[in-house]
């Protein structure tokens, strides 16, 4: 039922991800939640890990929150390798919708272009997160996994459309 519903939001061109839709991910325990996306990330951004583009995260943490959804990761880089630690205690924040991040991702929306719009805003250590955001912003999208690269442009088209 949930589904139809957020079907028939889809297709009124409603681009706000419902909450319980997000939530799922929280039913999955958080080892093994943390333990996959770790995996994903890792290999989706080997490139740029194995460059240093990361490397300024090495004692820090950041936290990526999804705002539509009340998620969040922490993540910290050791070792050339991206690490998600447990809790919400971050250096810096950097929040957004589900769809502007997923957008983000994909290519379709400049991060500048979100924070001055005020729909990606940061918290905390400012520096920290425009570094955060300027290394996120600066991955050639051409070196990720296909089946990443594909898969988020699919499925910002699909949540963007009216």
């Amino acid at each position: 039922m949930r589904l139809r519903t957020f079907l028939k939001r889809l297709d009124a061109g409603k681009t706000k991800l419902p909450a319980t839709v997000l939530h799922w991910g929280g039913h999955v325990p958080a080892p093994i939640r943390n333990g996959l996306l770790e995996h994903v990330l890792n290999h989706s951004l080997c490139q740029p890990l194995a460059e240093g583009v990361f490397d300024f995260l090495c004692g820090h943490s950041v936290l990526i929150m999804v705002t539509d959804a009340g998620l969040g990761i922490r993540l910290t880089c050791h070792k050339r390798r991206l690490h998600i630690l447990s809790g919400h205690c971050a250096d810096t924040w950097i929040a957004a919708s589900a769809l502007d991040l997923l957008r983000l991702v994909a290519g379709q929306i400049d991060a500048d272009s979100l924070f001055f719009r005020q729909q990606l805003t940061i918290h905390g250590n400012v520096a920290l997160g425009l570094e955060t955001k300027n290394a996120l912003d600066g991955i050639d999208r051409e070196t990720l996994p296909a089946p990443v690269r594909y898969g988020v442009v699919a499925c910002a088209r699909w949540l963007t459309r009216s």
